[in-house]
């Protein structure tokens, strides 16, 4: 018999894409999963719609549990997961996102074929929830997978992705970083709590075939926040997260704490130019360490045309000299 793969994932009203998710997990071309769904308050027919897949899995002679419990966040949907499940390997895709048929079958092959690692990712195709059989991108198209070593990656954004679904990791290698199984509970995500301490360990393989589908919503918490202060409680949020993480990690401390603090001032930069906040830009980046303003600009224009960033840096440029030359 195959080695058991166990599925954790998180749901929350998600009434209009489950069945999705759950056809993409049925299709798979591996013979022995267990899936946990962990629905983290649904208040619409999400519930509904699950216990209508029982059967179903029962003629995959698939695993499949339900739980539910009060709406806390993703993070703590998935140590609800952490403690029952039962796989050889792990994956926790989200719920609103798909699994390609050979997902689940790829990623174990290679990690049989290859003992040296302990986890994996590949490659994934970002599609729209109108249209989820067109790509519109690939994460190849902008990340450079031949780096193995990830977890300063992780850190900085860099070469990394954070579609949960992509990376599966061996259980073993769980419980040696995670021995009791439980990651820090925060409403910011759950990927840095289980994939930094891992990475930090061992090293990432990479499988270059798209094996998941990242769907791109509209009315997603990940594009929802779209004014100044909600912005910069997502960053806040964020960078807490990241801290406590890196907190019970046996690394330089005081060195990564300066990286991170540095790295959400920049951001916070990035989003006060954004929002026309100019006082608080300047503010900001009087505060940022190893500053360049050729850096700077750069990391505004990432997400901004470059007629907006002209008109952005026009629009304080006397006052950003004087801060410059203070």
């Amino acid at each position: 018999m195959e080695k058991l793969v166990s599925i954790v994932t998180p749901c929350f009203n998600g009434e209009l894409y489950i069945h999705r998710f759950i056809n993409s997990i049925l299709a798979q071309s591996y013979s022995n999963i267990e899936l946990i769904l962990i629905d983290d308050g649904s208040t619409d027919n999400t519930a509904g719609i699950i216990q209508e897949y029982k059967n179903k899995f029962i003629d995959k002679n698939y695993k499949f549990i339900y739980i539910y419990q009060k709406n806390q966040g993703q993070a703590a949907a998935i140590n609800k997961g952490l403690k029952i499940f039962r796989g050889d390997y792990l994956t926790w895709p989200d719920s609103d996102d798909l699994l390609c048929k050979d997902s689940v079958k790829n990623k174990v092959g290679f990690l049989l074929r290859n003992p040296s690692y302990d986890f994996v990712r590949t490659d994934v195709s970002m599609v729209n929830e109108r249209d989820i059989s067109k790509t519109i991108n690939k994460a190849s198209d902008s990340i450079d997978f031949r780096n193995e070593i990830i977890f300063d990656d992780l850190i900085n954004e860099n070469n990394v992705y954070f579609c949960p679904g992509g990376y599966m990791v061996t259980r073993s290698a769980l419980i040696h970083v995670k021995p009791d199984l439980n990651i820090y509970e925060s409403r910011a995500g759950q990927n840095w709590q289980l994939l930094l301490p891992i990475s930090l360990l061992y090293r990432c393989g990479y499988l270059n075939e798209c094996l998941y589908k990242y769907v791109i919503r509209d009315d997603s918490h990940s594009h929802s926040v779209n004014d100044f202060e909600n912005e910069v409680a997502r960053c806040d949020e964020h960078e807490h997260l990241l801290l406590t993480v890196l907190s019970e990690l046996d690394i330089d401390q005081d060195n990564y704490n300066s990286l991170i603090l540095n790295k959400y001032q920049k951001k916070r930069f990035y989003i006060s130019c954004l929002y026309g906040q100019k006082i608080k830009a300047l503010s900001l980046y009087k505060s940022i360490d190893n500053k360049n303003i050729v850096d700077l600009v750069s990391l505004v224009s990432t997400r901004l045309n470059l007629y907006k960033v002209i008109r952005i840096i026009n629009s304080f440029a006397k006052s950003l000299v004087k801060v410059i030359r203070s």
